[in-house]
């Protein structure tokens, strides 16, 4: 399990790879600085995904497009894509979850692998160099998308920072705030919310581990539908 966080510890803070900064914004009315920092966080995380998608999709035609996009959320039965304007209010509700796994009271499948990887890791903390050797793909949140994903790391940085740049876990401290944040935490995050839109519920002899590793393998499954699709709906 995670290291429960200590309060007292200095903070760690190693630069990420991957910046994904968040920008203060001006003394403006709320929907302005609202809207300011969304297009700054978009633009910012496009020139991250580029980097990161790189070889894994090829580009599409519009009618290729819409012909796979119809047919994947069919095959899967995929809610329809979350407004970028909506995942903050969409993923408030489960941000506690991040915490949960931070404090050690939820198990996490991105958390282990994470931890296994930085283990395996012959360098003290995740640079460039190491993410591109790396295999990502395990942490994408499937049809959501690597913006949507990118969007609820910001959020759990932001709300949690502190607590994050104070814990004692070696693996947070080897990822980095930011990269911990996005590729272990949000896809836990974005589990919940998958499990809402959707209403997935344990069968029978399931349980809630069964749910979730059933929107595991979704995820894995619609990998290309969020790089493809999801990715270029940036509204």
């Amino acid at each position: 399990s995670v290291p429960d966080i200590d309060m007292d510890l200095p903070k760690y803070k190693p630069d990420s790879p991957i910046k994904k900064v968040i920008l203060d914004s001006d003394d403006e009315d709320d929907n302005q600085k609202n809207s300011n920092s969304l297009d700054n966080k978009i633009k910012k995380n496009l020139k991250a995904i580029k980097k990161i998608r790189y070889g894994l999709n090829s580009t599409m035609t519009p009618e290729a497009a819409e012909s796979y996009k119809n047919r994947i959320t069919k095959k899967y039965k995929l809610p329809p894509i979350i407004s970028l304007n909506e995942i903050n209010n969409k993923c408030s509700p489960f941000l506690n979850t991040a915490l949960d796994i931070l404090n050690g009271k939820v198990q996490s499948g991105y958390y282990s692998r994470a931890k296994q990887m930085s283990k395996e890791s012959k360098v003290s903390y995740l640079s460039t160099n190491e993410m591109r050797r790396l295999d990502l793909t395990y942490f994408f949140a499937g049809y959501y998308g690597l913006m949507r994903q990118y969007l609820v790391g910001q959020m759990i940085a932001n709300e949690f920072r502190d607590k994050l740049e104070r814990s004692k876990s070696p693996v947070l401290r080897w990822w980095g705030t930011e990269d911990f944040s996005t590729y272990v935490l949000a896809p836990d995050v974005l589990t919940e919310l998958c499990i809402s839109e959707m209403g997935l519920k344990p069968g029978k002899d399931e349980d809630e581990v069964d749910v979730k590793e059933r929107v595991f393998s979704l995820f894995q499954d619609t990998k290309d539908f969020g790089l493809k699709i999801a990715d270029q709906v940036l509204e």
